[in-house]
């Protein structure tokens, strides 16, 4: 918040618009939240993010982010007061400049009242004769004393209580002020003292400035610093695992203009980075990677198919970005690098529907596990594996084939051809050798790669063995069901339905591959007539699609015309309503947006 802070007095409190109507709004969004009026709280941050007393302050975030930033400091900056009294001043009988203190710390972050004060301070403001007239009488004295002595309108202040309001004031405009990191680059004296300051010892406030400085100059969500946690150098990695102790780090740095801090983020301006980055000696620089990078890999879920990773991922895919390209410049943890580049290819492909970045970010994945040596050979397999679907998804198909085929000998060259990696990998080689029309050679992988999955799974329960086998009955099943092959057997729906039911009884709703299997066993229900079970199974997959993939996506798109098709059989004259809400879907998705 830039600007000097207005010498506090009666007209800057009292005046409309002024101090007391900004705590009140403070007041009211913790009134909405103790309430669980989620509305309310809305509105009243949004109120309190557009109020006069906080022009300025905070970051440059939507109203509701920029309101609970505000809150958040004022109730840090009342609380730090209330906690500086005396110990035993609970319920302080003297000093009306301490009573200040403690009811609006109690009235900010409870959201009470004057009459609920009086009830959570009887020693504060006895009330005699309980059950009587005169006690209502009593009640309405000691919340009008509690209106005076917090200087609430309607009632004549308390001059003694002017020290504790104007201390209340300066303390709170004092947090909510924040020294932003401008995009110009610092003067050097400036940044060299702030470096040294932090240097003089072992701190989590020189270690978190020193991961932001190899990361993007954009915000790092906590959540990010607390799921990575492992990752990050000591005393870091405990601080991180303490939210107010990592709060009070970034608070530390904000307020020495090093980093700008919001509610939920802390970003690291590029001319401080670059301040950083120059302080570093070369081993200081490599270590500070090679730390980076590790974070990242703890940090970022495994799993980029499968949506709950995605919300994740999007925040973190930026400063990936920009970590792997200092690791890529220095040579630190290629392998690392290489992993992440691959997650964040299937990340690109799956979630952002962008094909044709996802073979460049796989290529690169390729290229830095080369370069270190191709030290883990099922992992560079998976990566070549990874680069076939993503030219898959681009109509590549005759490319994909060979790329899995690459993919499928580095396998076998590492564990046989008796483990669940080659039989997944020969499972990918079968789906594409489909979607490139070639019906018999996918379906003899298909089954080939079943066959090693049920042997397996008859000797081992491992999630990995049962979730391949998950993945290899729905792919076989969906070859099955596939109606443009020329070849296909007259007993291809009742295969079908029988492997989607083995699927089916080895996945919960929900899991990885659960939408594909319960619609391919709505399709195989519809081949066998049954229609009433295959709409059940449709609704069942259009409600998971409208909550994980969100209205519009394709994936919605699909599951609607999927419900549609099935109405429209069944003379349901729903099915009209269902294919116009496709359409809409589809229009909003964009012609840009590939099938999954």
């Amino acid at each position: 918040m830039s600007g000097e802070i207005r010498p506090f007095s009666q007209d800057v409190w009292f005046k409309e618009g002024g101090f007391l109507d900004a705590l009140l709004l403070v007041r009211e969004v913790m009134r909405a939240r103790a309430q669980g009026d989620a509305a309310q709280e809305r509105r009243a941050l949004r109120d309190v993010a557009a109020h006069a007393a906080f022009a300025g302050a905070g970051p440059a975030a939507e109203a509701v982010a920029r309101g609970k930033w505000i809150t958040e400091r004022v109730l840090s900056a009342v609380g730090r007061l209330r906690d500086g009294l005396p110990a035993l001043a609970t319920e302080p009988e003297g000093e009306s400049a301490d009573k200040v203190v403690v009811l609006w710390e109690r009235a900010l972050s409870e959201g009470g009242s004057p009459g609920e004060l009086v009830a959570c301070f009887p020693r504060m403001f006895p009330v005699r004769d309980s059950g009587s007239r005169r006690y209502d009488r009593g009640k309405t004295a000691a919340a009008m004393r509690v209106r005076g002595t917090m200087w609430l309108r309607g009632n004549r202040e308390l001059k003694r209580a002017w020290p504790g309001i104007e201390r209340l004031y300066y303390e709170v405009m004092n947090a909510v002020r924040i020294l932003v990191a401008s995009q110009t680059p610092l003067a050097e004296p400036a940044f060299a003292y702030e470096w040294d300051r932090l240097s003089s010892r072992p701190s989590e406030e020189r270690q978190l400035l020193t991961v932001l400085g190899f990361l993007a100059p954009r915000p790092l969500p906590l959540v990010l610093l607390v799921t990575g946690w492992e990752g990050l150098p000591s005393p870091l990695r405990r601080a991180v695992r303490d939210p107010a102790a990592v709060r009070q780090a970034v608070d530390d740095l904000a307020v020495r203009g090093l980093v700008v801090a919001d509610v939920d983020g802390v970003t690291c301006a590029e001319a401080v980075q670059d301040a950083v980055r120059r302080t570093l000696d070369d081993r200081s620089a490599r270590s500070a990677v090679a730390f980076t990078l590790r974070f990242l890999r703890a940090a970022l879920p495994p799993d980029t198919h499968f949506h709950g990773s995605w919300a994740l991922w999007q925040e973190g895919l930026a400063h990936l970005e920009a970590a792997i390209a200092h690791a890529d410049v220095l040579g630190v943890r290629l392998e690392d690098a290489a992993y992440l580049l691959d997650r964040a290819s299937v990340y690109r492909r799956e979630a952002e529907s962008d094909a044709s970045t996802a073979i460049e970010t796989s290529q690169r994945a390729l290229a830095l596990a080369d370069r270190a040596g191709r030290p883990d050979p099922i992992e560079y397999a998976i990566y070549l594996g990874n680069q076939a679907m993503a030219l898959r998804a681009d109509r590549q198909f005759g490319q994909a084939v060979a790329v899995m085929g690459q993919s499928l000998e580095v396998t076998r060259a590492s564990v046989g051809t008796d483990h669940e990696e080659y039989a997944g990998s020969l499972n990918i080689l079968g789906s594409m050798l489909e979607s490139w029309k070639r019906y018999e050679e996918a379906e003899a992988a298909h089954r080939e790669a079943l066959s090693i999955m049920r042997g397996l799974a008859s000797r081992s329960s491992d999630s990995a063995v049962v979730q391949t086998l998950v993945e290899v009955l729905n792919d076989y099943a969906a070859c099955l069901l596939r109606e443009d092959n020329p070849a296909r057997p007259p007993d291809a729906d009742q295969r079908a339905a029988d492997l989607l039911q083995e699927a089916s009884a080895l996945t919960r709703p929900g899991e990885h591959g659960w939408r594909q299997i319960t619609a391919n066993t709505g399709h195989a229900l519809a081949r066998a007539g049954r229609l009433q079970q295959a709409e059940s199974r449709f609704r069942e997959v259009v409600r998971y699609c409208e909550e994980h993939h969100g209205d519009p996506s394709y994936e919605l798109y699909a599951a609607l015309r999927d419900l549609a098709d099935v109405l429209h059989e069944r003379g349901d004259p729903e099915a009209a309503q269902v294919y116009l809400r496709a359409h809409e879907v589809d229009d909003a998705v964009g012609p840009h947006t590939p099938p999954p």
